[in-house]
């Protein structure tokens, strides 16, 4: 879902589909309108039009280009960069940034943790049937042994087996998500030069569709960097903040995660909460890139508004330990929690999976890769 609008482009990847404008692979056009992306409430292709002109909101990561004109969801799945005055691109790196203006209200009455974890776990199952429901495409799911793949794993397989199932056991010798690449370009190594998320996508020349747990930790204020805002807050440091028996305490005690980029100070809650809820705006983990697309159904304004309303200790308990998600993941296919690392990203990922993996029954219709 890359643009770039200007008479040259300066990577060769890019197509020309018109004047000033320069496209990856994977766009269709319609009515003299370029559309590429997915939308989890409408049918984006006989909704072109309604989306320009205002009628409909339609949700999820899309991008739309008529008359030189960008038009994408409220919440903006992608980064805008100015080449020059109207004209525009989202590929990193080269211009000056413009910073998503949303606005937004929070109502602000106190929850617990168990209705978020339910108010949530009807969000991302709405998403998921939205999805299904108005892009008739196939998910391709890989489990990384991890909470936020997990999660997305047992509501899709909760509502459909029409799905595949990637397992890559050697993650490590094949890249971060076991990344598996047919082609690259200057465009791909240009991205995974400047952002994590193109380091471990996979690229396939055919068009396919990943359910990916990304945004799941910024929307639910339990990113590394909101982490140390709350530490600022409470006079502490992030690292010290989590006991070795949580999910997140090895994560939390390598040395890149212990930088506190946050210099800001906070004269009492709501300034903090302000402050971790507007992170979400300018935090773009990944867009589409050629025929690869990435949908992700936590990536829903609605989600962070709900763990507005937890308590500040509920924040630091579900940051540490992921409770919403297991809560979720418990209603939906308990099963699958036996398969769960123990701690995020460390240790023996793979040991609960080697140990359980024989108590999942999936249905024969699952088509599984493990390799």
């Amino acid at each position: 879902m890359f643009f770039y609008q200007d008479k040259i482009c300066p990577f060769t990847s890019l197509t020309q589909a018109d004047d000033n404008l320069y496209l990856d692979k994977g766009w269709d056009k319609k009515n003299n309108i370029y559309f590429k992306g997915y939308s989890t409430n409408f049918y984006l292709p006989e909704n072109l039009e309604n989306i320009i002109e205002g009628k409909i909101d339609a949700k999820g990561k899309y991008c739309l280009i008529h008359n030189n004109q960008i038009y994408h969801p409220k919440l903006r799945g992608f980064p805008v960069y100015q080449i020059e005055e109207n004209r525009y691109t989202n590929i990193m790196g080269l211009h000056q940034y413009i910073p998503q203006n949303y606005e937004y209200t929070i109502e602000n009455s106190l929850i617990s943790l168990d209705d978020a974890a339910e108010q949530i776990g009807n969000i991302l199952q709405e998403n998921i049937s939205g999805f299904l429901e108005n892009n008739f495409e196939k998910l391709n799911v890989i489990f990384t042994m991890g909470l936020d793949s997990m999660t997305v794993w047992a509501i899709l397989d909760s509502i459909t087996d029409n799905y595949n199932l990637h397992i890559f056991k050697d993650a490590n010798s094949k890249g971060l998500l076991g990344s598996n690449r047919e082609y690259t370009h200057d465009l791909l190594e240009h991205m995974s030069n400047m952002h994590w998320g193109y380091r471990i996508t996979n690229t396939s020349y055919t068009k396919n569709y990943f359910i990916t747990g990304f945004y799941s930790e910024r929307m639910q204020i339990r990113e590394v960097t909101t982490g140390h805002a709350i530490a600022n807050f409470l006079k502490t440091k992030l690292d010290k903040m989590v006991n070795k028996t949580d999910y997140l305490y090895f994560f939390l005690q390598r040395s890149d995660n212990k930088i506190n980029s946050c210099l800001e100070n906070f004269a009492n809650e709501i300034e903090l909460k302000n402050y971790c809820f507007k992170t979400i705006f300018d935090d773009y983990q990944m867009w589409h890139i050629d025929n690869n697309l990435h949908f992700s159904p936590f990536y829903d304004i609605r989600i962070p508004k709900i763990c507005y309303n937890l308590t500040l200790e509920d924040i630091c308990k579900n940051a540490a330990n992921g409770i919403i998600q297991k809560k979720i993941i418990e209603r939906f296919n308990p099963n699958f929690l036996q398969l769960l690392a123990d701690y995020k990203n460390s240790g023996n990922i793979f040991r609960n999976y080697k140990k359980n993996w024989h108590k999942i029954i999936l249905s024969n219709n699952v088509n599984i890769n493990i390799t």
